[in-house]
């Protein structure tokens, strides 16, 4: 990650209100956005995946028919089942390429 794209990310951050109003599920978020994570299951796998409290995730991809939403999350992308995104609560960041 570049100078640049961690400024940005340091600038969504720095951004982020915590208002009842910008807190969503994460399968509520469409493709490219962003999000930090304010709240996620008790669930070990997540965990062991990197899916915790605070940090900035970016939805890659929803997949169709019900599939999988793909995050990236520390330069790794990660497939998360629909109801465990219902699960994860996330503050929406602006859309950043």
């Amino acid at each position: 990650m570049g100078v640049k794209q961690k400024q940005v990310f340091f600038d969504e951050y720095k951004n982020l209100t915590e208002a009842k109003n910008d807190i969503l599920n994460l399968n509520q978020l469409s493709s490219g956005r962003r999000g930090k994570i304010i709240k996620v299951p008790n669930n070990n796998l997540l965990a062991a995946l990197g899916v915790r409290k605070g940090k900035i995730i970016k939805i890659e991809n929803i997949q169709p028919l019900g599939g999988p939403i793909v995050i990236e999350i520390d330069g790794r992308s990660i497939a998360i089942g629909r109801g465990t995104a219902k699960q994860i609560k996330v503050g929406s960041l602006s859309n950043v390429n």
